[in-house]
């Protein structure tokens, strides 16, 4: 017996997982597709955290009134803009709100107090500071950016000021006067051919005409205000009808 003892011990000592269910594990190899789809995925993962870390860099240049037409390379063609008093369809009529600020303000500075850039859509808080070059005045305004991708490229600039839903007629009367007064003040923002004489016009004409939206809610000379006077009056007398 204490032979037995002696060598069992000498004998566990030197296979301590012998008679256990502790076996050695082995790991398959990648397979060659395996390892080009893994860092193709991986590949594809950088690329769209570049381009929407790019997005983000040309919205706050947008903002900072700097615009250019390397900050519009993240839009499609057809990208659609929509603040609570336009609504443009094309890159061109988007363009228009934009290359309008550095006329009218000196500088704006916009500061993000929040982002989510890994969602679709993305969205980015904004508090911006604007001041005016004729009257030296400061506004600033808080607004959400709402983008919405589709295969990484921009198709629609949603603007909601203080994270407000945008009229419209779901809203009744007052939203769907809204809704279609957005819709036209965005086409005549788009509104000019595009011949020599027109162009130098056209600018000038929107800055001085086509206010952009933000310009007129940031001087309290906010259109809606007035039709609220108008047509809340007028609400009440049709429903009595």
């Amino acid at each position: 017996k204490q032979y037995k003892r002696a060598h069992l011990g000498t004998w566990l000592k030197a296979n301590p997982f012998a008679g256990s269910s502790h076996e050695r594990t082995t790991t398959t190899p990648l397979t060659h597709i395996e390892i080009q789809t893994t860092k193709s995925a991986m590949s594809n993962s950088t690329e769209s955290q570049k381009i929407r870390e790019e997005i983000l860099e040309d919205v706050l240049e947008l903002y900072r009134s700097k615009p250019s037409p390397t900050r519009f390379r993240h839009y499609s063609q057809e990208a659609q803009f929509e603040d609570p008093l336009q609504y443009s369809e094309g890159l061109d009529s988007l363009q228009s709100a934009f290359y309008s600020l550095p006329k009218l303000f000196s500088s704006s500075s916009p500061t993000v107090v929040g982002k989510d850039l890994n969602s679709n859509p993305i969205t980015i808080d904004l508090s911006t500071k604007y001041v005016w070059k004729l009257v030296n005045k400061e506004t600033v305004i808080d607004s959400r950016v709402i983008l919405t991708l589709k295969e990484e490229k921009i198709v629609r600039h949603e603007e909601r000021w203080n994270n407000e839903k945008l009229s419209d007629k779901s809203d009744g009367l007052i939203g769907r006067v809204k809704e279609n007064l957005r819709a036209i003040n965005g086409e005549i923002v788009h509104w000019g051919s595009p011949t020599p004489i027109s162009r130098s016009f056209n600018s000038l004409f929107r800055v001085l005409l086509i206010f952009p939206s933000r310009y007129l809610f940031a001087i309290g000379l906010s259109l809606y205000l007035a039709l609220e006077v108008i047509y809340l009056p007028l609400r009440a007398i049709l429903s009595n009808c």
